[in-house]
């Protein structure tokens, strides 16, 4: 679709000027254990489990992703890992705003301007 936003790294040279969400994120440490960050809003944390040692976890309310395994204790992999998890989270929304976007600014068929 022709509407429907982009997920770029805006931080690629490649993406310069061109439309869509930035997933190159400012990461905020909110505790030894926890990192932030926003896009569009909505809120991602990354983070370690109670009973699960260093392992890191990737929550994201909004889009029902609860402590999902990052797979890695490194906090650089599971923030590329988070990316792509919400990532593939928002494709649907971003989608769907592209079609309602077009209907939005398409004339209505079947309607006679007077």
């Amino acid at each position: 679709m022709k509407n429907t936003p982009r997920i770029l790294d805006k931080s690629n040279p490649r993406n310069e000027g061109r439309k869509g969400i930035d997933m190159n994120l400012e990461w905020k440490s909110e505790r030894s254990t926890t990192i932030k960050a926003k896009i569009a809003g909505i809120e991602i944390s990354v983070h370690t489990y109670i009973g699960c040692g260093d392992a890191l976890f990737v929550s994201c309310f909004p889009l029902n992703i609860r402590q999902q395994d990052l797979c890695t204790t490194d906090y650089e992999k599971a923030k590329a890992e988070a990316l792509r998890i919400i990532s593939d989270a928002l494709i649907p929304y971003v989608s769907m705003y592209g079609e309602v976007t077009e209907l939005l600014t398409s004339p209505a068929q079947g309607v006679k301007n007077k």
